[in-house]
């Protein structure tokens, strides 16, 4: 094994960093073996080129594996506010929600868990009609909370389900302001650059890429001509300098 090697107590060692119920079975020179408390085989790997890493990684692999088997949900999550990997997982959880990347670059042993759940739909999710609503809850595509907050459908009566989403519109109609009055409050929004960072650095960038685009935004909102986003761009000193680079613009 290389460098790193674990402990070796005869032919049975616990190994640094292995899980609780697994231990390396040590009775072959040539071989380590990766056991389950109970003896049971979970990967081999070769004495002389195994690191101690790629061993950590097969045990919390497998011992995922066993937590997801337990619930009947095989190697998925279905709920994600129920999540088998941030409960069961010991270990530095990083939670991002504005990014589709993590914070920092993968190292092997580490566990990654998308929350991703469907994709972009067209149309008035209260106009879905009931049946197709019950066949994504049926197949597991979708939560019944989700199914209610989101396309009004009470799960199996649809009686209840035509009187939640008359109670939906009834809600966005007591919500709803006339399109002026909103974009004199979008207006303030973004004189007083009241949105996340992420949406600020859109749009700074988009800006500093293209004086026509800044130029288009400024007057769709009627903004002062030297409105700015004060928020760093990197990303935008990098296109800049690809394309001097390359002698023009895209």
């Amino acid at each position: 094994m290389s460098d790193k090697e674990p402990d070796r107590e005869g032919s049975r060692a616990q190994g640094p960093g292995l899980p609780e119920h697994y231990y390396l079975d040590e009775s072959d020179p040539d071989v380590l073996v990766l056991r389950r408390q109970d003896g049971t085989f979970v990967a081999a790997f070769s004495a002389q080129g195994a690191t101690r890493e790629g061993i950590v990684e097969a045990a919390k692999e497998d011992y995922y594996a066993a937590l997801m088997s337990e619930r009947g949900g095989g190697d998925d999550e279905p709920d994600p506010a129920d999540s088998a990997l941030a409960r069961e997982i010991t270990g530095d959880h990083q939670f991002d929600i504005e990014t589709t990347t993590l914070p920092e670059v993968m190292r092997e042993g580490d566990l990654y868990l998308c929350m991703f759940r469907g994709g972009a739909g067209t149309g008035d999710p209260l106009e879905r009609p009931f049946e197709s609503v019950m066949e994504d809850i049926e197949g597991e595509y979708l939560l019944e909370r989700y199914a209610t907050s989101v396309y009004g459908v009470v799960a199996g009566d649809e009686a209840a389900t035509e009187a939640r989403r008359a109670e939906a519109r009834a809600e966005r109609g007591r919500k709803a302001v006339p399109v002026r009055e909103w974009m004199k409050t979008e207006r303030q929004r973004i004189l007083a650059r009241d949105m996340i960072e992420p949406v600020q650095r859109m749009y700074a960038e988009s800006m500093r890429l293209s004086a026509r685009w800044a130029r288009e935004f400024r007057e769709f909102w009627d903004l002062p001509e030297d409105f700015e986003f004060d928020i760093p761009t990197p990303e935008v000193d990098l296109a800049k300098n690809l394309i001097a680079e390359n002698g023009s613009a895209p």
